[in-house]
């Protein structure tokens, strides 16, 4: 389930974008019979702000703001007997917040093309054991197990681009891109604990895991023909 509210305002030679929503999702994993052994609903506040201007005489696009999105998930109650409930990741909030800025500059034959976005991403995940009948129970109860341990990580980094293509004499071009990337563990690969039911495999997360850094480099030679089109290209990336 999900609603949005949308808005567009002028500001001068520029624009203002304003998007907020909220999001309800259902997840039943059905192992046997017509019971969800795992049984999860997440709520979910996606928000965006940003702010364009384009400029025709001085041939060039700005685009900044922040976006980001709050995040709740709750196992919700586990199915009567005989089902044995199945717990894959815990009960989690996770806040995302990120700011970016994109430009593109076009002078004569020569098209620039840059942006920068920062991001922080924190979860925090409750811990909970289970009984000897893999049922929810307080922590420390004699004979229980441990299935999730608490944490609190916090993910900070920036990723961003720098870019150009040139016009070449008769229909060739050349284009050339440098970029790094961020991206921060999902709460899965930091939680899981137990077999999957859907894929039959046992998934095991690490909460000590780091955000993860990319870097690429690509370059292109083109050729735009009136019959005949084509693109060599090659990149490295790490």
């Amino acid at each position: 389930y999900q609603v949005w509210w949308q808005n567009n305002l002028n500001a001068g030679k520029g624009k203002i974008g304003l998007d907020i929503g909220f999001t309800t999702s259902v997840h039943h994993d059905i192992d046997t019979g017509t019971i969800g052994q795992n049984n999860m609903i997440a709520y979910n506040v996606p928000y965006s702000l940003k702010y364009q201007l384009s400029n025709a005489e001085k041939n060039f696009k700005l685009t900044t703001g922040i976006n980001g999105t709050y995040e709740l998930m709750n196992n919700t109650a586990a199915p009567p007997e005989p089902y044995v409930p199945d717990y894959e990741i815990p009960n989690y909030a996770k806040f995302e917040m990120g700011g970016y800025a994109v430009l593109e500059k076009n002078i004569k034959a020569l098209t620039l093309s840059g942006g920068l976005r920062y991001e922080v991403t924190s979860f925090v995940g409750r811990s909970m054991s289970l009984d000897s009948n893999g049922r929810i129970t307080r922590d420390g109860t004699a004979g229980s197990s441990v299935q999730f341990t608490g944490f609190n990580n916090t993910y900070t980094g920036w990723s961003g681009s720098i870019g150009a293509s040139y016009q070449l004499p008769q229909n060739q071009y050349v284009k050339f891109n440098i970029s790094k990337s961020f991206r921060p563990p999902a709460i899965n690969e930091l939680t899981s604990n137990g077999l999957n039911i859907g894929s039959n495999a046992f998934q095991l997360g690490n909460i000590n895991l780091k955000a993860e850094q990319g870097y690429q480099f690509d370059l292109a030679y083109g050729y735009n023909g009136r019959d005949i089109g084509v693109e060599l290209d090659g990149f490295y990336n790490r």
